[in-house]
């Protein structure tokens, strides 16, 4: 009979344990083994089976990975009945072939007990194929039953197949004859069927996908059943906050409900992969406390992924107060509720935050038709904190009924005056702080003018008569303290008599009534909630109310870990040499890479690009200019930029090639040019030729400096006081701190000549 490979041997028929590599193979290959192995099996001889095979299949004997002829079959392993693969694949740790007859490996395997092995065949895959001559009839005859029973795989070889080959012409089709005589050998199903969504492929055959028991006894709704994706998927899906779970027999699953309600799970394959049953997870928020059993909420200030995390990690937050968010590598807190508040630092590390102070919007007029001014802004970087708390108070905008100025903001000590009131009886805008509103144009008829917005002076009404426009509000002041670009305190428009009203400016001013004679065809506007905008002005009729303040403070969030290797790399992204500074990882190249984002979150960098300098002259003096610097912060993605670091100039006095310009270096898109060298006495100009180089006034001796990246080279001069060199000094370069210390980059060389 030729030799057979057992599912989970190697190409030497080595049995591997249900762990091994060879199971943990893709399906693929899974499917294409058993094939080559079923395609000879149906080929081989019938033979007398052992007594005591289980009945959900039977454990086969192997020597060196084959079957035997006749073949040989294990029930029982030291008194136990084999009746599962699991407990196939551990029988042959007990030599349990040796308890067929004497000393197994003696008679059927060369005398070597390491060459033994064994193999589960199961019913589910395996039938009694009726054979003419030991030969497959076209097309195959396969007995499916004996009456009421079931063909067991030890019976197609029990007494040579002949006990029960009676059964093969009864079974047989027309076509399906046989002249010689009828005997039984195993007939496998091979091949990937088309299951439909409620089932899955075990063994070859579409089965049923595992039922759902909910953690209720008393709930009288069935949960739903677990699902697959159809085809030829090897597993099923259980419902939302189910997890597959063995039963008390082997091979017996269900999906099971997480107990709990901090406890969840999506997408728990049934059956799963291991064999083992699967676990519910943690909601985010909450980690695994009681021995597993038990979820338990993270304490304040901290937070988790979820999962079969087993502990909590600080959320960032780093201080209380207002509503907490998070975006990029800061944290924000945002009042917006008006009236006092309190803003309380409670980590020892937090020393410096960002504030923005907007004022509340003045109302607009209901007498003479100007717009409200907008709310004051202003904004302070690296504000000085320790642990202690601060008063917050959030402005109410102007009512314009009441002829009531917008509130003034605070954070502390830094404040944010309201917008005025427009109630001037020529139409003019409310103010903003230092910005005007605008003139109003015909005060007779009411055309106002636009209140002043927080970065410019509102717009005057026309003096077209009946039909001038109103004017518009002031633009307020751009921020992006939220991680968007938003603008605060923007001026109310201005009323019209037979025309449209003014717009609002930017940063929540509300537009002027719109007016026909004297009749209103639409409402002013209020300023807007939270940006301190003017309310749009109405000459006959209530106003536009001024929008309310805001503070919002910002600040880094705290490092998970400071990294003291000078050579280490942020788990952020990759690329030249690591070193942190504070909250800060810095990445220097001093030769070209790549810098790889590997954070998904991290959206924007810091970025210092110099390029190479200029070598200064052989003979004449001048210097080299030094290369152009550019500081920048860049938008980064989750991908890969290229970097290019330049060689400064050098001269070829040595044989090499001349090459006296800085080379380019860049970062991405951003370039920095090399400075360039002087081709006489007077020095080279900076990188992109932003500062000229210093000129020689002949000197003879002395040449002129290189241009610097921040300012010009100086020029040489004849005599210095006491007896210093004349040569003209390099330009000053541009100063940075990126690498945690403050210092000068580009600048320009000072050269005598020889």
């Amino acid at each position: 009979m030729p030799a057979r490979r057992p599912r989970g041997s190697d190409a030497a028929g080595r049995t591997s344990p249900r762990t091994s590599p060879a199971l943990a193979r893709s399906r693929g290959s899974f499917f294409a083994m058993i094939f080559v192995f079923l395609a000879i099996f149906v080929e081989g001889a019938h033979a007398a089976a052992s007594p005591g095979c289980g009945g959900l299949g039977c454990c086969e004997c192997l020597c060196d990975g084959a079957s035997l002829d006749p073949p040989q079959y294990v029930g029982f392993a030291s008194g136990v009945t084999i009746n599962s693969e699991s407990q196939c694949d551990q029988a042959n740790g007990n030599r349990a072939c040796n308890e067929l007859s004497g000393d197994w490996a003696s008679t059927y395997c060369h005398g070597d007990t390491t060459r033994m092995g064994n193999r589960w065949l199961s019913n589910e895959i395996c039938e009694c194929e009726c054979l003419c001559d030991e030969v497959s009839v076209t097309p195959p005859l396969v007995l499916t039953h004996s009456g009421e029973q079931q063909y067991w795989l030890e019976r197609c070889h029990q007494g040579g197949g002949l006990s029960l080959a009676g059964d093969c012409p009864g079974e047989a089709d027309a076509g399906q004859t046989c002249s010689g005589t009828w005997r039984l050998n195993t007939k496998c199903t091979v091949g990937s069927p088309s299951c439909t969504t409620s089932q899955y492929v075990k063994y070859g055959v579409c089965k049923t996908c595992p039922s759902s028991t909910s953690s209720d006894p008393m709930d009288p709704t069935s949960p739903p059943s677990s699902t697959s994706a159809g085809g030829d998927a090897t597993s099923c899906t259980c419902p939302d906050d189910f997890y597959a779970a063995t039963g008390a027999l082997p091979g017996e699953w269900s999906c099971m409900a997480c107990s709990g309600d901090n406890f969840e799970k999506t997408g728990s394959a049934i059956p799963t992969e291991s064999g083992n049953s699967d676990t519910c997870d943690c909601k985010a928020g909450y980690y695994l406390d009681c021995a597993d059993l038990c979820c338990t909420q993270c304490p304040a200030g901290q937070t988790s992924a979820g999962g079969r995390v087993t502990e909590c990690t600080s959320d960032g937050s780093r201080a209380t107060g207002g509503t907490v968010t998070a975006v990029g590598d800061y944290t924000i807190h945002t009042f917006t509720s008006g009236g006092s508040g309190t803003f309380t630092v409670v980590d020892a590390d937090l020393t410096e935050i960002d504030v923005l102070v907007v004022g509340g919007g003045g109302g607009g007029s209901h007498s003479f038709g100007g717009g409200g001014g907008g709310g004051e802004v202003g904004y302070v970087s690296s504000r000085v904190v320790s642990m202690q708390s601060y008063s917050i108070y959030v402005a109410h905008g102007g009512s314009a009924m009441a002829d009531t100025h917008g509130e003034q903001s605070s954070f502390d000590d830094i404040q944010a005056v309201g917008g005025r009131t427009a109630f001037d009886t020529d139409g003019r805008g409310g103010s903003s702080g230092i910005w005007p509103g605008g003139a109003g144009g015909n005060a007779v008829e009411r055309v106002g003018g636009g209140g002043g917005g927080a970065s410019e002076s509102g717009g005057s009404g026309g003096f077209s008569g009946l039909s001038a426009p109103g004017g518009n509000g002031g633009a307020g002041k751009e921020s992006d303290i939220t991680g968007d670009s938003m603008y605060y305190g923007g001026g109310g428009g201005g009323n019209s008599f037979a025309a449209a009203g003014g717009a609002g400016g930017l940063g929540g001013g509300g537009s002027g009534a719109n007016m026909d004679g004297g009749s209103r065809l639409s409402a002013p506007e209020d300023g807007s909630p939270n940006t301190g905008g003017g309310g749009g002005g109405d000459g006959y009729n209530a106003p536009g109310n001024g929008g309310s303040g805001v503070v919002i403070v910002r600040y880094k969030k705290k490092a998970a870990s400071t990294p003291s290797s000078s050579s280490c790399s942020s788990s952020r992204a990759t690329g030249g040499t690591g070193t942190t500074d504070g909250d800060y990882t810095i990445h220097t190249f001093i030769s070209g890479g790549t810098f790889a984002i590997v954070d998904t979150a991290l959206t924007g960098v810091d970025v210092l690009v110099v390029g190479g300098g200029g070598a200064g002259h052989m003979t004449q003096g001048g210097g080299g200019g030094g290369g152009q610097v550019v500081i920048s912060t860049f938008p980064v993605s989750a991908t890969s930029y290229s970097v290019v670091v330049g060689d400064g100039g050098k001269r070829g006095s040595d044989g090499t090639p001349d090459s006296p310009n800085g080379g380019l270096t860049s970062f991405g898109t951003l370039v920095a040019e090399g400075g360039n060298a002087p081709y006489s006495s007077d020095g080279g100009s900076s990188g992109g030729s932003v500062h000229d180089g210093g000129m020689d006034h002949m000197t003879m001796d002395y040449g002129g400096g290189g241009g610097g990246a921040g300012g010009a080279g100086g020029d040489s001069v004849k005599d210095r006081p006491n007896g210093a060199d004349g040569a003209g000094d390099g330009g000053v370069g541009l100063q940075s701190d990126i690498s945690g210390t403050m210092q000068y980059y580009g600048l320009g060389w000072r050269r005598r000549r020889r």
